[in-house]
Order: structure tokens, then C-alpha cells, then sequence
């Protein structure tokens, strides 16, 4: 593949002439060369580009609207072309499809809302976007909104019993459910919640949590919300913070708004993080954002290393990985990407970052 032939495949796409194949392989380049940086063309080979594609675009009034993007990538290729061009495309194309060819028949995709809800008589109810199931548990319904959250609403009617409630989610899952007190909890992946169906009769409303959670407590005076993990014992009035106890020897706390007491000594305020490690309080201000990029559809990677980056991937994309070169291990990236991507663009802007290759087979992957 020569220059001259990456010229004549962008003119084909201004045209809406390409076809499916010679689509798909600009597109995949395009698309990386979001990420890539390169050397640039030389000026008159660069002005020579951007003028033959300035003049086919300009010449076919009505091109076919393959891609929103395409006018930025073409501007973007016009600066970043390579001037081995030629042998660098077909180099990426390979190098691109190569690595993920054997997951062709096994589709990844990322986390969806659903859990398991364990009634305290040990029913269980599967739930899922799709699910309608409602249950009545003690004087307790358990429906879903018309938003998808499951909700507790008391009957009155009904006689108020003392078991617990457990949610959960698995790996590749999340989900948001409405308390009967009025509280709300967004459980991460691999999580789980338990509480008692007469929470909103007790003097304390107490619930435990493994994994991760963002709370939005209700305000009640005169009822303190306390949520417990290994290490910790959170008290709130009314607040917003992100608990993060995948780690029981590594548990962070996360506030967003209101004030927490931790374990009955510590006072956080909304910006500060609490790092509860042997026994050991440690706050810091950090940018709130970075701890609850889950709760907003997104990865943010600010210096993190790779095992805790694969982690994460491995939990909510429900695939397992291994570093055969455990000097990756501590490697460190920046970032920002959706948790709706393929699992191929996350590590694909992975490895466009660093010497690091990834290849997957089924559902695992392998880092080298």
C-alpha cells in the first residue's frame, strides 16, 4: 500500500464510493490516528493532501454521511500522516485486528444494570433492565420505577417482620435501588448490600456494603444512616460520598456533599478522601471526580497503574486477565474513556500509550 493508494481510498470516501472493506480499514486507521501521534507529513506533501481533499469534498456537493467524525479525521490525517504512510497503515491494520482476531466469535461487552435480590426468607429475584418482578416481603414491596431503580415502599397493611435484605451484583453489573427510608444506592460491579426490612422502624438505619457504592442518604435528624464494612463504620445525617471496600485492607471514602464521621473519630468534608489502611485514617484532598468516574460511565486513569486499571476492566467488562510480564504490572496511565467502549478501544489506548500488548483469546486476556 502506497501513499498514492491512501489518496485514492480518501478520495473514494469523499465520493461515498469506498467500498465496505476499504471503508472499514479507513475508518479503523482514522480512528486510531486519534490516539498515535506521528510525524508529520512534509509541507508540500501535507498542502498537496489537504488541497486534493479540499477539492473532492468541494466537488461532490452530497457525499455519503458515513461518519460525523470523518471531516476531522481528515483534517487531523492531513497534520499526522506519516511519511511512510504506505507501509505504516498496513502495519497498524494487522496489528489492530491481530491481537483481538480470536474474540471475533465471542462478543465483550461492558456491564449492564443487574443484580440478584435475596429476600429474607431466601427468595431470590433476578434483576435486569428487563425485569417487572415485584415481591412483598414482610410489609415490604419491592418493585421497580419507571426509571429501572428498585424501590421499597412500606404497607402499612402489612405486618413489619426483622430479616435482612441483600442485593447484589455480579461481575459485568451494576445497579440503583431506592431504600426504604428514601435513600439511594448505586452498587459498582461484584457488590452487595444488606439491610432490614423494617429500616425505616429502627432508631439507626444500618446497612453493610462489600465492593463499592455511591449513597445519596436521605436527611433524617433524628435517625443517623450508618453504613458498615470490614474496617469502617460510616455515620451520616444526609449526605453524598462513594465508598470504595473491594480491598478490606484498603478502603476508601469519598465525600461529595454533607460531613461523615468515620469510625466514630474522623470528620470528612466534601473534596476530602479518607484512606483506611491498618487501622489507620489518612485524609487527603483529591478531585472527587476521579473516585466516582464508574457512576458517570467512565474510566479515568490519573497515574494509575495497569493492574489496578485491569482490574477494574476485568470486574466490569466480566473477563479474566494475566500479566505474563509482571514489570507491567506498575506501569502508569492517563486517561479518560467510556465504560460503554468496546473492550478493544480500552486497550487499544492502552497500548498506544506504551510498549504493552494485549492479546485476548474468549474471555480472557493475556498483557505482555
Amino acid at each position: 500500500m502506497t501513499k498514492d493508494k491512501l489518496k485514492q481510498l480518501l478520495d473514494k470516501y469523499a465520493e461515498g464510493t469506498c467500498s465496505l472493506k476499504e471503508r472499514q480499514v479507513l475508518e479503523l486507521w482514522f480512528e486510531q490516528q486519534e490516539y498515535k501521534d506521528q510525524q508529520s507529513l512534509s509541507p508540500s506533501d501535507k498542502a498537496n493532501l489537504w488541497q486534493q481533499i479540499e477539492a473532492n469534498t468541494e466537488r461532490h456537493s452530497n457525499p455519503a454521511p458515513l461518519k460525523p467524525n470523518y471531516y476531522r479525521w481528515v483534517a487531523a490525517a492531513a497534520i499526522i500522516l506519516s511519511v511512510s504512510v504506505g507501509s505504516y497503515f498496513l502495519s497498524q491494520y494487522q496489528e489492530a485486528r491481530d491481537p483481538y482476531s480470536q474474540s471475533a466469535d465471542i462478543a465483550i461487552l461492558p456491564g449492564e444494570n443487574k443484580a440478584v435480590l435475596t429476600l429474607s426468607d431466601g427468595r431470590q429475584i433476578a434483576l435486569t433492565n428487563n425485569s417487572a418482578e415485584t415481591a412483598k416481603d414482610q410489609g415490604v414491596i419491592i418493585s421497580k420505577t419507571a426509571t429501572g431503580l428498585l424501590q421499597y415502599r412500606l404497607d402499612p397493611n402489612l405486618t413489619i417482620g426483622k430479616g435482612y435484605n441483600t442485593i447484589a451484583t455480579p461481575r459485568g453489573g451494576q445497579y440503583e435501588v431506592i431504600l426504604p427510608d428514601g435513600s439511594q444506592v448505586t452498587l459498582n460491579a461484584e457488590s452487595s448490600l444488606r439491610f432490614a426490612v423494617d429500616m425505616h422502624h429502627q432508631p439507626k438505619r444500618i446497612v453493610e456494603l462489600r465492593g463499592e457504592g455511591y449513597f445519596h442518604v436521605a436527611k433524617d435528624s433524628k435517625r443517623p444512616f450508618i453504613v458498615r464494612s470490614d474496617q469502617q463504620e460510616i455515620q451520616v445525617l444526609g449526605t453524598i460520598f462513594n465508598l470504595n471496600t473491594y480491598h478490606s485492607s484498603r478502603q476508601l471514602t469519598t465525600l461529595l456533599e454533607g460531613s461523615i464521621l468515620i469510625n466514630q473519630k474522623q470528620k470528612l468534608r466534601p473534596g476530602q478522601q479518607a484512606l483506611v489502611e491498618d487501622k489507620q485514617i489518612h485524609v487527603s484532598t483529591v478531585d472527587v471526580n476521579d473516585f466516582v468516574d464508574w457512576k458517570n460511565n467512565s474510566f479515568i486513569f490519573r497515574n494509575e497503574r495497569l493492574a489496578s486499571i485491569m482490574e477494574r476492566v476485568g470486574r466490569w467488562y466480566n473477563v479474566d486477565y494475566t500479566f505474563e510480564n509482571n514489570d507491567c504490572r506498575d506501569i502508569t496511565f492517563n486517561g479518560e474513556i467510556s465504560r460503554y467502549a468496546k473492550v478493544e478501544d480500552i486497550l487499544e489506548l492502552l497500548k498506544v500509550t506504551s510498549k504493552v500488548k494485549f492479546q485476548i483469546q474468549g474471555r480472557a486476556i493475556t498483557i505482555r
